[in-house]
C-alpha cells in the first residue's frame, strides 16, 4: 500500500509529489493509481491539552516558538497516525507512507520493490526502512547488512517508511498518548536494532514553505553516498 500524507490546502506539494512518484518507476501509471491520500491534520494551539507534553525547548525553540510549534508538530504526529491506521485497515503486509515533499531519485520505487523482495537484510518481523536516511554519524562495518542497506542505532526522518505491519502496530501503540514529535518515535524504534534505511537515500525532502516549522525550510539532501 502506497499512503501519502496531505494538507487539503497543499495541492502544489501533492502535485509535485505525484509527479516525482510517478517518475521514480517504471510503472507509473499502475503505482499511481494505486496511491491513497491520506489526510494531513490540523490542530488548534487551544486544543493540544496536555499532548505534547515530552517535547523539549531549548536550541530555536524559545517558549513561544515552542507553543507555536506544538500545535502544529501535533498534527503532523496525528496525521501519520491516521495513516498508519489506514494502512493496518488493509490485508497488506508492507505499507509506504510518504510526506508530500518527499521527491524521489530516478528509479528509487524499483529499488524499494527488490530490496521488499529479496529480502536479504531483515531478520524477524516487525522491521522498518526509512527511504530518506538521516542518521547519526557513520555506520559501523556490521551495519551494512546488505548492498545500499544499514542498520541505524539513532535515525529520524519520516518523509517515506516502508512499514511492516508489526512495526506500524508499535509505533501507534508507543505514540498513543502523543507526548513528542511522530519522528522521535522513530527514532526510538532505532533501539529495537529492526529499523533500517537504504543509503544512499531513495527520496529526500524538497526545501519550501514548511507547514510544521511555519517558514521556509532548506532541508538536506543525503541521496548522494556518505563519505
Amino acid at each position: 500500500m502506497n499512503i501519502v500524507i496531505n494538507l487539503p490546502h497543499r495541492k502544489d506539494r501533492l502535485k509535485g509529489f505525484v509527479q516525482s512518484f510517478a517518475e521514480a518507476s517504471n510503472f507509473a501509471t499502475g503505482e499511481v493509481s494505486r496511491l491513497i491520500v491520506s489526510p494531513g491534520v490540523h490542530v488548534a494551539p487551544e486544543d493540544v491539552g496536555d499532548r505534547m507534553a515530552k517535547m523539549e525547548g531549548g536550541g530555536w525553540r524559545s517558549a513561544d516558538k515552542l507553543a507555536a510549534y506544538k500545535p502544529r508538530a501535533l498534527g503532523c504526529l496525528l496525521a501519520h497516525r491516521l495513516a498508519l491506521t489506514r494502512f493496518l485497515q488493509s490485508t497488506d503486509y508492507l505499507g509506504l507512507i510518504f510526506e508530500d515533499d518527499a521527491r524521489f531519485v530516478p528509479g528509487a520505487l524499483e529499488t524499494v520493490s527488490g530490496l521488499c523482495i529479496s529480502k536479504p537484510f531483515f531478520g524477524e518481523d516487525g522491521w522498518l526502512l526509512m527511504l530518506d536516511a538521516r542518521y547519526f554519524g557513520s555506520p559501523a562495518p556490521g551495519d551494512l547488512v546488505a548492498p545500499g542497506v544499514i542498520r541505524c542505532h539513532k535515525a529520524r526522518c519520516a518523509s517515506g517508511v516502508v512499514y511492516t505491519r508489526k512495526a506500524a502496530e508499535a509505533i501507534l501503540e508507543a505514540s498513543k498518548e502523543c507526548g513528542k514529535e511522530f519522528d522521535l518515535y522513530l527514532e526510538d524504534r532505532c533501539k529495537t536494532g529492526l529499523v533500517y534505511a537504504t543509503s544512499p537515500s531513495l527520496c529526500y525532502q524538497e526545501g519550501g514553505f514548511s507547514d510544521i516549522h511555519g517558514m521556509p525550510v532548506a532541508y538536506a539532501n543525503h541521496t548522494e553516498a556518505k563519505s
